[in-house]
């Protein structure tokens, strides 16, 4: 048996209430995470105030240190840091006379300036300071 028109309208209603409350209850979901997301929001343009103002005195920090007697008006003695001076390769010097000039070096002495002659033997390596030496008989 077809159930009649008043009842299929009746049925449709209580299906559109139950679909209602459900909307209802969807709304008020969304609308207690809308409330969190405007807290959250509220709270991230804070810190990004802070930040700006944080970016801000660094930046100033930054140009004030930055500034030397060669970028501004500030006298050189003023400078706290000078710039290393040296080689501008960046090696190490080596140790001597330069390549190419002659040596200056002492006369030898002369046979009638020496008085006596010492040998001297290390009781100890040199190198690594090893226990006692004995003679090789090599000299």
């Amino acid at each position: 048996m077809e159930p009649t028109k008043e009842q299929s309208c009746l049925r449709r209603i209580a299906e559109s209430e139950n679909e209602n409350a459900e909307l209802r209850q969807q709304v008020a979901t969304l609308t207690e995470q809308n409330a969190e997301l405007r807290q959250q929001v509220a709270k991230l343009t804070e810190q990004n105030a802070e930040f700006r103002r944080q970016v801000a005195t660094l930046a100033e920090q930054v140009a004030r240190l930055s500034k030397n007697s060669s970028n501004s008006s500030k006298p050189p003695s003023s400078d706290i840091v000078k710039p290393p001076k040296g080689d501008s390769t960046g090696a190490p010097r080596r140790q001597g006379g330069q390549p190419g000039h002659k040596g200056v070096t002492r006369p030898p002495f002369r046979p009638d300036q020496i008085d006596r002659i010492e040998e001297l033997h290390p009781a100890t390596c040199p190198c690594c300071s090893d226990g006692n030496l004995e003679p090789t008989g090599l000299v």
